[in-house]
């Protein structure tokens, strides 16, 4: 008898009608994207190298993050080292400094290693821009061609050999976009630690720059446009919870520098606060310096123009429908529109509101990338449009050689020239390029800066210990001489002051500052700024014997006299 449950045996020909499994498709390899990946290693290693520049720059800036990262590193706390009484520092907001002081205690002190961080900084922004412009415009053409021109602009590539706060800044920035469009917003904000993620980014661009709060609105208008409100609550708030010590810190030692300068005139907290028809003047003109030259500058360095020569009407003629190219590149972006357009605007916003005396293009800078994406689409979607109008069919041509179309201007990107600028009082420049950058990194006296330095170097080993020493640039002064210093622009005339008051009375003036300041030597440089020749020329003019020369440096010549009351 048969057992019910014994198996059945299945015939050979029913295994043969089962269907054949199917083979598991190798995932496609995209060439494509790894060749223009390593286009950008390459560029990069060889446009890098050709303009680093080892030398210690006398922007000023740099020495200020060298010296606060150097305090926090040896436990002083977040301090003006260069002042006498190291007080609490106040004006650049700590993120930088922090990151130099993690390298500074643990790995190096050198300055010139703590530069090439930022080109590793700059590299991985353009990685990460390489694969955001991708997603902008949904063309990869055009995305290499974006990250080409900003491996040749001249900007971001010496900033890049600096120690200052904007690539570092534009690097948590793009690292911040790139986390951000890559949020589930299904999922709960306070469940997925991208949310964390970039929540750290956003906060830590803005303890780089302030500006970087122009980040966050741009963040919360794009999730408040999506209706997702979980998120942009979660940002906002968070934001305000990470940022509230440091304003606290702030108000309590006298409040954030940035915002008292912001709303006197020129920036001097000694001059009267700006009425609401002040800012507006002030707005406007910000509006036109910016259309005219720093934007032009800044994707076109070469045509930039010093501040003494003022705006014609003859440079709107190309400025304008510049501008116009770029907007109507951002407004045919394939994704993000909103994103792009309200950090670009909430950027601008913010820089137009500051003091027309912060001029150049050092505030827009992290734009860079986006503004060259915007540009270079912008003139493919132009090509495209009016390929369309002549009717032609698509080809190679009109789809992926027009996308290169923007890197005919890599000749005037690189080469070296000069230029005449001015009606009246022409001056012969150096048109900034890749070349020039080039040729500035290996000069490595660079003549007057180098005057200084030898001035400064000198004070360190003749000096008393506790000499204090009224100069120009005076964290840049510490930094070699490692003397304490007084900025000598803390003690101006006002114009009226300059009219009204003679010579004597306002030599008499600067010399009670100078002893309350108890001041022992004063450093004369060729640095270019006017407080030297305005306010303190006239006082060795009538009172020589108090200031005898102590030392002088090769030509050009900078002087250190000692000030005898």
């Amino acid at each position: 008898m048969k057992n019910k449950h014994s198996l059945k045996t299945v015939a050979p020909a029913t295994l043969r009608e089962l269907p054949e499994a199917t083979p598991i498709a190798k995932p496609r390899i995209d060439w494509l994207s790894w060749l223009y990946s390593f286009i950008l290693i390459v560029l990069f290693s060889v446009q890098y190298n050709f303009v680093f520049d080892s030398k210690v720059s006398a922007v000023g800036d740099n020495a200020d993050y060298y010296i606060l990262a150097k305090s926090l590193a040896d436990n002083h706390g977040y301090r003006t080292m260069n002042e006498i009484g190291t007080p609490l520092h106040n004006h650049f907001p700590p993120g930088y400094p922090f990151f130099l002081s993690i390298i500074m205690r643990f790995f190096t002190t050198e300055y010139v290693h703590l530069v090439a961080i930022n080109g590793v900084f700059l590299f991985v922004a353009l990685g990460i821009g390489l694969k955001l412009f991708y997603d902008a415009t949904q063309n990869k053409h055009i995305s290499l061609v974006v990250a080409i021109l900003c491996l040749f602009n001249y900007h971001l590539l010496t900033y890049s050999t600096n120690l200052l706060s904007e690539i570092p800044f534009l690097f948590t920035s793009m690292a911040a976009i790139w986390v951000f469009i890559r949020l589930d917003s299904t999922k709960n904000s306070f469940k997925n630690p991208y949310s964390y993620l970039f929540l750290g980014l956003i906060v830590s661009s803005f303890y780089i720059r302030s500006a970087g709060i122009a980040l966050v609105a741009s963040f919360a208008i794009t999730l408040i446009s999506k209706k997702n409100w979980k998120m942009a609550l979660f940002t906002i708030i968070g934001f305000i919870m990470l940022v509230l010590p440091w304003q606290i810190r702030s108000a309590a030692i006298g409040g954030d520098s940035y915002f008292n300068q912001l709303v006197h005139k020129d920036g001097n907290v000694s001059l009267p606060v700006l009425s609401i028809s002040d800012f507006t003047l002030r707005f406007w003109s910000n509006i036109l310096r910016y259309i005219t030259r720093e934007i032009p500058s800044l994707l076109f360095p070469w045509t930039e123009k010093p501040n003494f020569i003022g705006i014609s009407w003859q440079e709107f003629i190309w400025t304008i429908p510049l501008v116009l190219v770029i907007g109507f590149g951002l407004f045919r972006l394939k994704q993000h529109r909103t994103l792009f357009a309200s950090l670009t605007a909430c950027t601008f916003f913010i820089v137009l509101l500051w003091p027309e005396i912060w001029f150049g293009i050092r505030f827009i800078l992290p734009l860079a990338p986006l503004l060259l994406l915007f540009l270079v689409n912008g003139i493919y979607e132009l090509g495209q449009w009016l390929f369309s109008k002549l009717q032609w069919q698509a080809n190679f041509i009109n789809t992926v050689a027009w996308g290169f179309i923007p890197l005919l201007i890599l000749p005037k990107l690189y080469y070296f020239e000069h230029i005449t600028v001015g009606d009246e009082q022409k001056r012969l420049l150096v048109a900034l390029s890749v070349s020039a950058a080039h040729i500035i990194a290996e000069d490595k006296d660079l003549n007057i800066v180098h005057s200084y330095y030898e001035v400064a170097k000198w004070c360190k080993t003749n000096l008393p210990k506790d000499a204090l020493v009224l100069c120009r640039k005076p964290s840049l002064f510490y930094l070699f001489a490692e003397k304490h210093t007084v900025p000598l622009a803390s003690f101006t005339f006002t114009d009226k002051e300059m009219k009204t008051l003679s010579d004597t009375v306002r030599a008499n003036r600067y010399i009670a500052f100078l002893k309350e300041k108890k001041v022992d030597y004063v450093l004369i440089d060729l640095l270019s700024y006017p407080e030297t020749q305005k306010f303190f020329y006239p006082v060795m003019r009538i009172f020589p014997r108090k200031f005898p020369i102590v030392y002088q440096s090769a030509y050009p010549i900078s002087y250190l006299v000692k000030f005898e009351p």
